[in-house]
């Protein structure tokens, strides 16, 4: 195979022995040049593997260095240059993405990372990383999206109303799923352990069996619970003051039901749609579990990490 000078550029090139790495060496007869051919190309293969590893696996500088034989300035350096460099695209087929599963995740209080996820291959169409879940970050997200040929007919997400609105601006006919472990989540939350009120012991027995609804029947016994129980207690309920112990929060409960009641139960009517955002919240668990071992980046590193991590999950 004829090498070329990288000097001169001289076709004259002839073998010179071997290098202490047991590499063949080449000598330029034009201009006495020695050097060993590198394929510049596998290097840098190499080098984004480091770097995935450190991504994805959550490998610190000193196991980098051991895999890798370099330093740790030389593995910062490798870091950085990555980290640097765009992300590839997500997804390779936008049109397909038809059941969707959005939510965020706070980092330190200050930012927040919009996922919208396939339910279909558990893989992320697209993610952002704002300072928060508003109306106008979701609306901006979402039009980006539809730009590039997304139009789902389900999205399964929480009770954010600003987010509900952005979405259903863009996308106006999209089915919207209530995540139904929200709200269980957040009904049990208000509720605390031991309501002092009748009408909160039945609620908080209805909320808890939100996470276990999964067919017609388990909707019609619900339905039936939660109209009986409010009968029975709306006397009490009108005449309870608001600094009665737990009543704000059994009126919040009762507002959370009325209002996601008409969108709790798509998921029975089609299969493929998820009723909670589980899928999207093991990912957050999984993706803060290898953050925490590369704490105290600087803002657009964080960014950058965040969406090579979302890439070599999806890859």
């Amino acid at each position: 195979m004829k090498i070329n000078c990288k000097k001169c550029g001289s076709k004259s090139v002839q073998k010179y022995g071997k290098s202490r790495q047991d590499k063949q060496r080449y000598q330029c007869k034009s201009c006495g040049r020695v050097y060993v051919n590198r394929n510049i190309k596998n290097k840098q293969l190499r080098e984004r593997e480091w770097f995935k590893l450190w991504i994805k696996e959550g490998y610190n500088l000193r196991q980098l260095g051991i895999i890798s034989g370099h330093s740790r300035e030389k593995i910062k350096l490798i870091k950085s240059h990555w980290l640097k460099q765009s992300v590839p695209i997500l997804c390779s087929d936008y049109k397909a993405a038809k059941y969707l599963i959005f939510d965020g995740t706070y980092f330190n209080k200050k930012h927040c990372l919009l996922v919208f996820m396939n339910n279909a291959d558990v893989k992320t169409i697209d993610c952002r990383y704002l300072d928060k879940e508003s109306y106008k970050n979701v609306l901006d997200f979402s039009q980006e999206l539809k730009s590039l040929g997304v139009s789902p007919k389900s999205i399964t997400l929480d009770g954010h109303q600003a987010v509900i609105r952005a979405i259903k601006d863009v996308w106006p006919e999209v089915i919207i799923q209530r995540c139904l472990y929200h709200m269980q989540r957040q009904g049990l939350m208000w509720l605390r352990r031991r309501p002092k009120t009748r009408i909160g012991v039945e609620l908080r027995g209805l909320i808890k069996s939100i996470g276990q609804l999964k067919t017609e029947t388990d909707k019609e016994h619900f339905t039936n619970a939660y109209i009986s129980c409010i009968r029975r207690n709306t006397e009490g309920l009108n005449t309870l003051k608001g600094d009665e112990a737990g009543i704000k929060d059994i009126k919040k409960i009762v507002a959370l039901i009325n209002n996601a009641y008409a969108d709790m139960w798509h998921f029975l009517e089609d299969k493929n749609i998820p009723s909670t955002t589980n899928k999207l919240e093991g990912y957050f668990g999984q993706l803060k579990q290898q953050y925490v071992k590369h704490k105290g980046m600087w803002a657009k590193s964080r960014e950058a990490y965040l969406k090579w991590y979302c890439y070599y999950k999806n890859n």
